[in-house]
């Protein structure tokens, strides 16, 4: 199945990583698909990803469900829902591109930040759905 799951992935980031105003908030470029050991917060990763097979008789897609994570410390939920929405603002301009796929749709779905070790750090998880059709 080509479902345009890489595709989607690296546009993902090289649109979100490129953000000024994302980066600004971040405090540097720290848009992650892999974090590196002793990176400072807040950053943003590219989390857990599935894909299914959403094809018709006479078209192909898939669908995808995707999370973008938002870690912080500082200023915890307000500052992962200052992020969450910059990230969302960003997605929603439709500038995505993906190679040898196109995307028929992005919908952010639900968004949700919990403290998650009772000491100030906070992760905020942005679960999308996306459909993605291939071009040739």
């Amino acid at each position: 199945m080509n479902s345009g799951a890489a595709a989607l992935q690296k546009a993902l980031f090289v649109h979100l990583s490129t953000d000024s105003e994302l980066i600004d908030l971040l405090g540097d470029e720290r848009v992650f698909d892999h974090v590196p050991p002793k990176t400072p917060f807040p950053c943003v990763t590219l989390g857990e990803t599935a894909c299914r097979d959403w094809s018709t008789d006479s078209d192909t897609g898939s669908e995808h469900f995707l999370n973008i994570q938002i870690w912080a410390r500082e200023n915890g939920r307000k500052r992962v829902l200052e992020i969450a929405e910059r990230i969302a603002s960003r997605l929603g301009d439709g500038g995505l591109t993906l190679d040898g796929h196109r995307l028929v749709n992005l919908t952010l779905t639900e968004l949700f930040a919990r403290n998650t070790d009772g000491l100030g750090s906070y992760l905020g998880t942005m679960r999308y759905r996306a459909v993605t059709e291939p071009t040739a």
